[in-house]
């Protein structure tokens, strides 16, 4: 699956789906009363919410360096685990003067719109990359990377030789 999608069109994309189901599931018995779609829904919702977490974790495990990645999973966890707190209480008093039914659909609307923000967010700088090679055999230079910045360059290139199966990358800094 990586092939076909990038860690953030997983983490956006998954996200988006994850709000929409979920305002389905809780919203669904305003006009249709039966169990079966919320049965439903409760299974077709671990799709969007497994694809969000593992382009999350990509994007998380990409974006930080081997030495401060133990760090960094300890801030979120514990940024997590303190939201996670903060919108059970949160949802706990509102639900008494709102119902609980608004509640709820207000978490699957801030879960669609926070994909729909990160999504404008994500994909604002990107713009098109030039990488010009330098092939011989079953070697491949890279002479420049024009339209990357810095910690991209790094990142496509890990080090001065790389080799993935048969084909052997050499990075040229200029």
């Amino acid at each position: 699956m990586s092939q076909r999608f990038s860690a953030t069109q997983l983490f956006v994309y998954g996200s988006i789906a994850f709000g929409f189901v979920d305002l389905a599931i809780f919203l669904y018995p305003l006009g249709y009363v039966a169990v079966w779609p919320a049965v439903a829904g409760m299974i077709l919702v671990g799709v969007p919410g497994a694809l969000s977490f593992a382009g999350l974790m990509t994007l998380f495990q990409r974006g930080s360096e081997d030495a401060f990645r133990g760090r960094m999973f300890g801030a979120i966890s514990t940024a997590e685990g303190i939201t996670v707190l903060a919108g059970t209480l949160g949802a706990g008093f509102l639900s008494r003067p709102l119902g609980i039914v608004p509640v709820i659909a207000v978490q699957g609307a801030a879960y669609a719109l926070a994909g729909l923000a990160m999504l404008a967010w994500l994909t604002a700088g990107t713009r098109p990359v030039r990488v010009q090679t330098a092939a011989a055999g079953n070697s491949l230079t890279i002479i420049s990377m024009r339209g990357l910045s810095r910690s991209r360059r790094r990142s496509l290139c890990l080090g001065p030789y790389i080799t993935r199966g048969d084909i052997s990358c050499h990075c040229i800094p200029r």
